[in-house]
């Protein structure tokens, strides 16, 4: 018992010795700043801009409610505002289309300026000769497009970009109604011949809702998009057919030797088998994705091709990459962001978001020639591909491959398109080879038309600027004016 008090007794002193600290709660984070959007509006004052030019446009708009937020940059037409409205995308996954607006089609290129800045000059081939010129950064991240949340917002995936693409369109035609009923195309190269056929399908099945919401007296406030045709240029479609010919291609152009070529072939089959394995009707519709460890084993492909023949890939007359200093430079000029109403939330642009490119990988090696067949089927939009022959990734070969493996799939009633080519003439000169469905038709009135320009390669527009706006000019049906 005196054990006991004494340790009580000895507790009691301890405890009253104690100075009992009440924890102190953690200061809450600085709350970051709200981002600010400008409101999306005519471009005035466009830094290194000497000459009078169509009216321009530019912004960014809200594509989904976590906080993506695409870039748009529209170029009024030279000729008559009841032109067509023509979208340029680039590919990649994750390239910015600035890339196709500076250095390809659009109405603007950049050269150094006497001062040593850039000035931004007109482009004499550009494609809003006789069509209003919207070019789009997608997705969200991608160029001048951002998102707020980058790890948990940003589009990892085709279904996700397609939904927000369309609805880039539906607020950008919301900015500029105007232009609201004008004929819709959408055009974009490699990466593109992914993100078109997605988008085209996504519109043709939104435009019958709104019909039928319409006929039905049922509120729907989209607006229907006059969507009249595609342009796929060099465009990445059916990766099975498209890798399977590079070998031989690259030894009848004469870049490599018959045991370089076995050598390649050896690469080429152990992608192609793989990728056989997937032309089930879930990867065809685009509901299940083909791995990324598929796109890693397949990539090998085109970089052993590019080890052995020292070309680059996009075009096989040169060796050297190509470079976006300039635009790089221009682009992350505060005034020159300022004049196109970007937020100053957007980080600095860059040529290619690999974290895009690295999201995307997964489905990168699906087809899309289901969704081709499915809109040359609907018969309200037609289609054309287009690609240079001197490019070594996406060229002549592999599409022809790829055009006869959709007709016996999906697409029975092509069979009458796979007839010999004709000389495609500009100004009485052999510029390429070309072919229609219906054969005789015109490239204005086909519902599917293929061209092959001489001497271009991958970024045909950039390569053949004058045969790319001839082709432009008759698919869309207008007779240039100026």
């Amino acid at each position: 018992m005196k054990t006991l008090c004494h340790c009580l007794l000895s507790f009691c002193f301890w405890a009253a010795s104690v100075v009992w600290i009440t924890p102190l709660r953690a200061a809450p984070l600085p709350t970051p700043p709200p981002i600010k959007i400008p409101t999306p509006g005519e471009v005035i004052g466009l830094p290194g801009l000497s000459q009078i030019m169509s009216k321009q446009y530019a912004g960014q708009v809200k594509v989904s409610d976590c906080g993506n937020y695409i870039f748009f940059w529209f170029f009024e037409s030279q000729s008559l505002p009841t032109d067509p409205v023509v979208v340029w995308l680039n590919g990649g996954p994750g390239a910015s289309s600035m890339i196709g607006l500076f250095t390809e089609n659009g109405p603007i290129m950049l050269e150094n300026s006497d001062t040593g800045g850039l000035a931004v000059k007109a482009r004499e081939a550009s494609w809003n000769k006789n069509a209003h010129y919207l070019v789009i950064d997608q997705p969200a991240g991608t160029g001048l497009s951002f998102s707020a949340k980058p790890d948990s917002c940003q589009p990892t995936n085709e279904t996700e970009s397609t939904k927000q693409l369309y609805t880039a369109l539906q607020q950008i035609f919301t900015v500029l109604p105007q232009f609201q009923k004008n004929p819709l195309y959408i055009f974009g190269e490699s990466f593109a011949g992914h993100y078109i056929p997605h988008l085209g399908k996504y519109i043709i099945d939104a435009n019958a809702h709104i019909s039928l919401d319409k006929k039905r007296r049922t509120v729907n406030n989209a607006i229907h998009l006059n969507l009249k045709g595609l342009g796929i240029g060099d465009g990445w479609i059916d990766p099975e057919f498209q890798t399977k010919g590079m070998a031989d291609f690259a030894y009848f152009q004469g870049l490599v030797t018959e045991p370089g070529r076995d050598q390649l072939k050896q690469v080429e089959d152990r992608c192609t088998t793989q990728l056989a394995k997937y032309n089930t009707p879930a990867y065809m519709n685009g509901t299940q994705s083909v791995p990324a460890s598929v796109a890693d084993l397949c990539d090998a492909v085109i970089n052993q091709l590019v080890a052995m023949t020292g070309k680059n890939e996009y075009n096989l007359n040169l060796v050297h990459k190509y470079r976006y200093d300039d635009i790089y430079k221009y682009l992350n000029t505060e005034s020159v962001r300022e004049a196109l109403h970007v937020s100053t939330s957007t980080p600095p642009w860059t040529i290619v978001n690999n974290k895009i490119g690295s999201s995307f990988k997964t489905g990168e090696m699906n087809s899309t020639i289901k969704f081709i067949a499915d809109i040359l089927k609907s018969d309200s939009v037609r289609i054309l591909i287009y690609e240079g022959e001197r490019d070594g990734c996406c060229g002549p070969a592999g599409t022809n491959q790829w055009l006869n493996k959709m007709h016996k799939m999906y697409w029975p009633a092509g069979k009458s398109f796979f007839y010999d080519y004709e000389p495609w003439m500009i100004n009485s000169v052999h510029q390429g080879e070309f072919r229609t469905f219906p054969k005789g038709s015109s490239l204005g009135k086909a519902t599917l038309s293929e061209v092959v320009v001489y001497g271009a390669g991958h970024l045909l527009p950039m390569d053949e600027p004058e045969a790319a706006l001839k082709m432009l000019n008759d698919f869309i049906g207008v007779e240039p004016s100026i």
